[in-house]
């Protein structure tokens, strides 16, 4: 490397720093605290590499392979990130303020406690990301693919989930009061305790999926066909009517499934 660092060798580009990797494979890429903000890297290899607390602010990471990498702490605040490759990345606590992920490959990614405020996720693949408590509200995650993603008690409120893949995913307790759920797909989904209070449900898929306690006060598009479906509506807030109709057709809908 000439007595250049990997950082200085990171900055001179991707195509410098792709070869150099793919010349040395052993190699472990440490870069804790690097300063790497508005830096112009796209498509650069970072797989595997250690980059806890760095700053990535405003780079340029549209289709980097950043799987398997350690960012926890890190900054990528107005990052561009689109298409890029965070498959098993570890981002808890990391700052994604204003990020662009869209198509962002993030199967298995730790989200826990990330600020995401204002990121772009529209058609990311986030299935069996865990994203615990994770601040959604207002973003957009249309056609975004969550299945199996764990977002107990998060707050999706407002979120624009159409046509989103929320299949099997962990919603207990999460605020989806206000988000948009047309079309979106929440088959054997546990949103136990869900708020879908004032949320657009108009064409989603509730078959099979545990709604024991949820609220859907004033929400638009619910049906007693679309609920007749789903795997369990004990104690849930549903419009009178609605309970009513399923009552007589579905009684074994409001048993308790712990009895």
């Amino acid at each position: 490397m000439n007595a250049r660092t990997p950082l200085t060798l990171l900055l001179e580009g991707p195509q410098a720093w792709n070869r150099w990797r793919k010349e040395n494979p052993g190699v472990r890429i440490d870069l804790p605290g690097a300063n790497l903000s508005g830096a112009d890297i796209p498509g650069v290899n970072l797989e595997g590499a250690t980059l806890r607390g760095a700053n990535l602010a405003g780079a340029n990471l549209a289709g980097a392979n950043l799987a398997s990498a350690d960012l926890k702490d890190a900054d990528l605040s107005g990052t561009n990130a689109s298409g890029a490759d965070f498959e098993d990345a570890h981002m808890a606590r990391a700052n994604l303020t204003c990020a662009n992920l869209a198509s962002a490959r993030m199967p298995g990614v730790n989200l826990d406690e990330a600020v995401l405020d204002k990121a772009v996720l529209e058609r990311a693949n986030l299935e069996e990301a865990y994203m615990q408590g994770a601040k959604l509200a207002g973003q957009n995650l249309r056609s975004a693919r969550l299945a199996g993603t764990v977002l107990d008690g998060a707050d999706l409120s407002q979120a624009d989930l159409s046509e989103a893949d929320l299949s099997q995913a962990d919603l207990d307790g999460t605020n989806l009061a206000g988000a948009n759920l047309a079309d979106a797909l929440l088959c054997d989904a546990d949103c136990d305790r869900a708020d879908f209070s004032g949320a657009n449900l108009t064409g989603a898929d509730l078959s099979g999926a545990s709604l024991c306690g949820a609220r859907f006060a004033l929400a638009t598009g619910l049906s007693a066909a679309s609920l007749a479906q789903a795997g369990s509506l004990h104690g849930a807030d549903i419009p009178m009517d609605i309970e009513r109709e399923l009552a007589k057709s579905h009684p074994e809908l409001f048993e308790s499934p712990y009895a």
